[in-house]
């Protein structure tokens, strides 16, 4: 089933999932931006963490919950939650081209209405806290819905700074929550997804999926007041989404001018800065992605959100060892064979 089924839990909670596989393919389960910490066995690539769920075989997953965002919040708790799933479908070819989008697994063509959001098929009057998931593989994709603005509050299980807009842009795999205030007089605003594609001379195909905001006494079969969506290469209606997205805590911008030509000490937190006296590739000098603390033995595949560039080579395993106190429990007995 698509999407699957949401499951609730706590920080040190104990998550034990059953995966039967009635596909003809082989398949597996990721637990996309969990924290698998001491459990690599269960975090999913095939060959890699685990060998695949052969068809008809069932693996159980197994893993607790540590370190995971979510709580507190930040803002004043909305009126209701929605899971909201942008997806594509396609037949493979070479080139990353959609048949059709879908919105919580429903190929949508102006059909449907909120049940692909919520068991409710009305919204009432008040907040309401959108969480989008992109899980198309392939591409950015503008969210937008007619007459009402977004305020993005998280992105990638971060807090941001809330920032209002009227549309937003989550990237493949990209996870983002916007706070909407169902404030419209009573009727049916549609909720339109499109691609952004800022390459050129790029063949694909041009296509747009659209639901509906209905809000509790509308009348079903009512006319509703359209989205528009920008053009698929608008990039200033992206830039506009991510120049406002800012950290709760941002760190400070400061220039420095003075003596010595401009030259001046590097340090932080009092420590002075010691240039590497082994070798190190010279991307390392030019851009540094940051530093983390490796608590996580295993082996981790490292990759691009989309798809079709891990064919071309866009990914790289980690091979963290073991150490004290971080050892790596044996695998479970019903790991999957080859």
């Amino acid at each position: 089933m698509f999407p699957g089924p949401v499951v609730y839990a706590q920080e040190d909670a104990r998550i034990v999932v059953k995966v039967t596989n009635e596909t003809p393919y082989n398949a597996t389960i990721h637990w996309h931006g969990v924290r698998q910490k001491l459990s690599c066995w269960f975090d999913g690539p095939s060959y890699i963490t685990q060998r695949p769920i052969q068809a008809g075989q069932s693996f159980t997953y197994e893993f607790t919950m540590v370190k995971q965002k979510g709580v507190p919040s930040p803002f004043k708790h909305p009126y209701e939650e929605h899971i909201v799933i942008l997806g594509s479908s396609s037949k493979w070819r070479p080139s990353p081209l959609a048949d059709a989008f879908t919105i919580n697994g429903n190929p949508v063509l102006a059909t449907t209405v909120l049940e692909m959001m919520s068991t409710r098929s009305m919204l009432y009057q008040g907040r309401h806290l959108l969480r989008l998931i992109n899980a198309g593989l392939n591409m950015e994709n503008f969210f937008d819905i007619a007459n009402h603005k977004l305020t993005i509050v998280e992105a990638d299980a971060e807090y941001t700074n809330p920032f209002t807009t009227d549309r937003v842009m989550p990237g493949p795999g990209q996870t983002m929550n916007v706070l909407v205030t169902a404030n419209q007089p009573v009727g049916k605003h549609s909720i339109s997804m499109g691609r952004y594609m800022s390459a050129k001379n790029i063949s694909f195909q041009h296509i747009s999926a659209t639901a509906y905001f209905q809000y509790f006494g509308a009348v079903p079969n009512s006319v509703s007041l359209s989205a528009k969506l920008p053009n698929f290469n608008d990039n200033l209606a992206v830039k506009t989404v991510m120049d406002g997205l800012r950290s709760l805590n941002p760190t400070p911008q400061k220039n420095c001018s003075g003596m010595n030509n401009g030259t001046f000490a590097a340090s932080m937190n009092n420590i002075s800065f010691l240039k590497p006296t082994i070798s190190i590739l010279e991307a390392y000098y030019k851009k540094i992605g940051g530093q983390f603390t490796v608590d996580f033995p295993g082996v981790w595949f490292t990759h691009c959100h989309l798809d079709i560039h891990q064919s071309r080579g866009l990914g790289a395993v980690l091979i963290v060892r073991k150490g004290e106190p971080e050892t790596l429990p044996h695998p479970p007995a019903d790991l999957p064979r080859c």
